[in-house]
């Protein structure tokens, strides 16, 4: 693992790109071992948020790392911080799949160094973990959209940061590959790894995840235990109306638009 960091914390943070207020006011703290459900409308700022968070779009309010400044960390120490599998990343090389996870232990490198033997531990771990050693072999080109996916997701395993960013990580998934991933980010957490996931499945969300941030119109409009939310509010801010299914987790089944 990376250096210690225990939370990063966003406060009043706002965004705006070009003409349009994606984020405002948004005050959000990240904590290591647990899961985090970042969910809300499409629109709603969720994976502007995450890139806010990393430095990666310009942004009013603070951003800070364990109470420092992310404009204070070198990048080179932000990326063992906090590892970031982005919704739909392109591959436009012919790589194996064994070699693209493997780029994941790039920022614990020095320049031109090759993978040690406990790079490729790590590597065999996450693959065996993201359900890809299967595929290990395999050019990159050559996986389907959902394959990609998981693959991308096991690329930010690897570098074993103390957090890990996931937008959309289930998008492309069968059912059973979407329990395979919350299942696998569940057990990051369960190491002492804080997973941010952005999700538009509300059932997973609310299974999986400790705890929600709900985004709605750039700001929050709750954030608290998973199992806590209150229905209506849901209901609120997708609109709209669920019907309730048996089940251990709290249900929450889209019916019919308000």
């Amino acid at each position: 693992m990376s250096s210690p960091l225990t939370h990063i914390q966003a406060e009043q943070v706002s965004v705006r790109l070009g003409h349009a207020q994606i984020l405002r006011d948004v005050s959000l703290t990240l904590r290591s071992g647990e899961v985090l459900g970042l969910i809300g409308p499409n629109g709603a700022g969720k994976s502007t948020l995450l890139r806010a968070l990393l430095g990666l779009v310009p942004c009013e309010g603070c951003v800070s790392y364990d109470d420092v400044p992310l404009s204070d960390i070198p990048l080179a120490e932000r990326a063992r911080k906090v590892a970031y599998a982005p919704q739909g990343a392109p591959v436009h090389w012919p790589l194996s799949v064994a070699a693209l996870v493997g780029l994941g232990r790039v920022p614990h490198q020095t320049p031109f160094q090759p993978m040690s033997a406990q790079d490729q531990a790590v590597v065999d771990r996450v693959l065996e973990a993201a359900d890809c050693a299967h595929l290990k072999d395999r050019t990159v080109l050559s996986l389907s959209g959902g394959e990609r996916a998981n693959v991308m997701l096991a690329r930010a395993m690897a570098v074993e940061a103390p957090f890990l960013f996931a937008d959309e990580p289930v998008a492309s998934l069968d059912p059973y590959h979407q329990l395979v991933v919350m299942e696998t980010l569940q057990q990051e957490a369960a190491r002492g790894t804080g997973v941010v996931v952005v999700l538009h499945d509300i059932a997973l969300a609310l299974r999986f995840c400790d705890r929600l941030c709900i985004l709605n119109e750039g700001q929050v409009a709750y954030d608290g235990r998973a199992r806590e939310v209150p229905t209506d509010l849901l209901e609120r801010v997708y609109r709209v109306r669920a019907q309730a299914e048996g089940g251990g987790a709290k249900p929450f089944v889209p019916w019919e638009r308000l």
